[in-house]
């Protein structure tokens, strides 16, 4: 993946406010994953540390943990999944239409608290802010819609944001992987704290 590092202070932050969130962060973990779950929780628990930003990756259809619902996608590549209840499957279809129309506006958070993630917690809730950038291409807020997830983008550290993940060890391994990933809740407004 290719380092890319700039300063947080040109990141142009477009309002003063900004929603701050419950996000909720896992590992991937559905029956299919398994390799690779137990591969990144191979040196235990996992922190996230505060300052991940996490940007939206496209419209989800199962739980936080499997956002794509990979564990009953039809082999094939394709979006259809097996054993799924009819009501479950128009409500897919029409996220299905949404997609066709193009990816949902890019949105991004940032963790405010650093979370714990473990073999038998691969979930946590923490609190998170949009964040809004015109250099990122981050120009909208969280609009309040469960059918988008998000999955990790880069580190905010000391006024820089770095999209490298090296160096970090398993939490690094799960970010650069798309491992892990993230769906906002719960919406208050705060105020945006610029470098």
């Amino acid at each position: 993946m290719k380092v890319i590092v700039a300063a947080f202070a040109q990141l142009i932050l477009l309002s003063q406010w900004a929603h701050a969130s419950s996000l909720e962060v896992c590992l991937k973990h559905y029956s299919g994953n398994e390799q690779d779950f137990s591969g990144v929780m191979a040196d235990g628990p996992i922190e996230v540390p505060a300052g991940t930003v996490f940007q939206s990756a496209g419209y989800k259809y199962g739980t936080p943990s499997d956002p794509r619902d990979e564990e009953h996608m039809q082999e094939g590549g394709g979006l259809a999944w097996s054993g799924i209840p009819q009501e479950e499957q128009k409500r897919r279809a029409k996220i299905l239409q949404q997609e066709s129309r193009g990816l949902p506006p890019k949105t991004a958070f940032v963790l405010t608290k650093s979370l714990i993630l473990s073999q038998h917690h691969y979930c946590a809730m923490g609190s998170a802010s949009n964040v809004l950038s015109s250099t990122w291409g981050w120009e909208k807020a969280y609009a309040g819609t469960s059918d988008v997830y998000y999955e990790a983008y880069g580190i905010y550290k000391e006024d820089t944001l770095n999209t490298s993940f090296d160096n970090m060890g398993s939490f690094g391994l799960a970010a650069q992987s798309g491992q892990l990933v993230a769906a906002p809740y719960r919406m208050t407004n705060t105020t945006v704290r610029k470098p």
